[in-house]
Formats: C-alpha cells, structure tokens, sequence
C-alpha cells in the first residue's frame, strides 16, 4: 500500500490543475460504494483467516507471526461494524478537503487530525481510528473496483499487523463512517484518475444496557512527559487484569467475585464490560507486574471509567 500512498503523494504534490469529483451522498445511510465496502469489511472481521487466504497470505506463517492473542480473537470473529452518520460527515469533510486543497494525509495543513476532526462532528470517541487509502490511475477505472482495490489493500495490511489499515479490524471498535471520493489530475499529456478512501471508526460512550458498565483506557508509556497518554505511546500486547468485587443487581446487598483478563490492542487500548462496583487493575509485561492499581469504581449512573495506566 506504501507505493499507492507514495504514487498519489506524488502526482498531487506535483499538479495544480484539478477538477473534483465528488458525490452528494447522504450520511445518514451509506451510498452503493459505502455499503459494499462496509460489507467487505465486516465480512473479513467476521473471518480474518478466511480474508487472509483470499488474499493469498499464508495463514500458518501468519498465525505465529501475529502470536497467541489476536490469533485467538480472530479465530472467535470480530463483531461487525455499525454506520454512524457522525463519522460519515467526518470522513466527507476530510475526502472532500483533500481534494479540493490537493494534499494526501491524516493530518491537514492546519494540523487538525482525526481524533480533532471525529469529535468536530459531535461523535463523542472512547476510542478511535482512520485508515486512509487511495489510488491514481492512467485509465479510467470505476469507483466499485477502486474500492475494492483500496479495501483489500487496507485489510492485507491490518492483517499484516501494519498501521493503516490495524483500524479496521481493531475489536474494540464498534461504529464506522466512510467515503471514497475521487478527481481528475493532468500530468502533461497524461491523464489520471485519482480515488481517495477515508475510514473514520469509533467507539463512543453510550447508555448501559442491563446496567452494566465499562472500564477502559490505554496502557502507555509517557514518551514526552506531559503526564497523560497521547496517540503513539500506547503499549500493545500488555496483559491486563481486572479483579475485585462488583454488585449482582436487585436490592440487596449482594456481591460476586470478578476476574478477567485482555491483552491490550492497537494503541495500547482495553475495554471490559462490568457490572457497577469497584475494581483493581494489573498490568504485567513480558510475564513480569509491572504496576497495580486499586480503588476504581464504576459508577450506577455513568456505568463508564476511563483509565489511562503510565508504565515508567
């Protein structure tokens, strides 16, 4: 996908003349391409192995490359994606900025980047990813067949354990909006069409069904001491432990013992869904207790904690 990536750069970097295309779909519900390509998604998060080999990856060699944990999620299935209309107008903004303004990039000039652009559009993120892709062509190819090129790129990607494309098949996301747009860039003589996908996924802070709640946040390393977690110093693969006591429900005052356990995902991201109560969190690194932390409590009426654990 870099080449793509780089191929676009290029020839944006290099064109000023550029005449926009871009649909007035609604974001209320996807348009044809929306769809299809929400629908190829949820099907690879529904089967990864099974994507992989549609891909042609070999599947045994990437079972222990990507090691015990995911592989165990993804034998299970990842659940699917839900259209959200607010990362939808997010994505279009983005699509359409890119083209108007010829730049290729998460991040615009300003330095406004996704998680800014996803809370502009009211979408309120526990957390959140963007996978952008995109292709430039010398012939005129249809915008069915570019997304799927994009689509497929993006997920070998994911698959592979890269960046872009990790989004995508990140279990702990719930929500997607997304847009592919495309334009028209002359090169001297030669004409190109240009596609470009933006992929905003989320996962936002709603009302508790059954009165449970959640307890999330990132395990991170303070990279540049300004004491609190920030895009990048996520530490993936951290084993993570909740334990303590929480209220069974009804009157009384009733209490169960609870246990579990995750390994923290892209971005250093956990989530667990627990019933209201108070919990202590362990966090071991390659077998080791790195840090312990006692006293949270999730609350009956927010049912929500976001905790953010530094590992020095």
């Amino acid at each position: 996908m870099s080449r793509v990536f780089f191929l676009i750069t290029l020839i944006i970097g290099l064109v000023m003349p550029f005449c926009g295309w871009a649909g007035d779909r609604s974001v209320s519900h996807p348009g044809s391409i929306e769809a299809l390509f929400v629908q190829w998604i949820n099907e690879a998060r529904a089967d990864p192995w099974d994507k992989a080999r549609q891909l042609g990856l070999n599947v045994t060699k990437l079972r222990d490359d990507v090691g015990e944990a995911v592989a165990g999620q993804w034998d299970k299935g990842l659940p699917p994606l839900k259209w959200d209309r607010k990362l939808a107008s997010a994505a279009i903004s983005h699509v359409q900025d890119m083209l108007h303004r010829l730049y290729y990039s998460h991040v615009d000039p300003e330095g406004v980047g996704p998680e800014q652009r996803i809370e502009a559009a009211g979408y309120e993120p526990i957390f959140w990813g963007e996978s952008l892709g995109g292709l430039a062509f010398m012939k005129i190819i249809l915008p069915e067949q570019a997304a799927r090129i994009i689509c497929d790129a993006l997920l070998k990607d994911a698959l592979l354990q890269g960046s872009e494309g990790a989004p995508l098949l990140d279990p702990l996301l719930r929500d997607i909006g997304l847009y592919l747009g495309g334009g028209r860039l002359l090169l001297g003589k030669d004409q190109y069409n240009v596609y470009i996908s933006v992929c905003d996924l989320g996962r936002a802070q709603g009302a508790c069904p059954d009165g449970q709640g959640v307890l999330w946040g990132h395990v991170y390393q303070d990279l540049n001491g300004n004491g609190r977690y920030d895009q990048g110093e996520g530490l993936q693969g951290s084993s993570i432990i909740v334990t303590n006591w929480c209220s069974t429900g009804g009157l009384g005052p009733n209490s169960m013992m609870v246990r579990d356990q995750m390994v923290t995902g892209r971005e250093g991201s956990y989530l667990f869904e627990l019933m209201p109560g108070d919990y202590s969190l362990t966090v071991e690194r390659n077998g080791q207790k790195v840090l312990e932390v006692y006293g949270l409590s999730i609350d009956p009426l927010t049912c929500s904690l976001g905790v953010d654990l530094a590992i020095y």
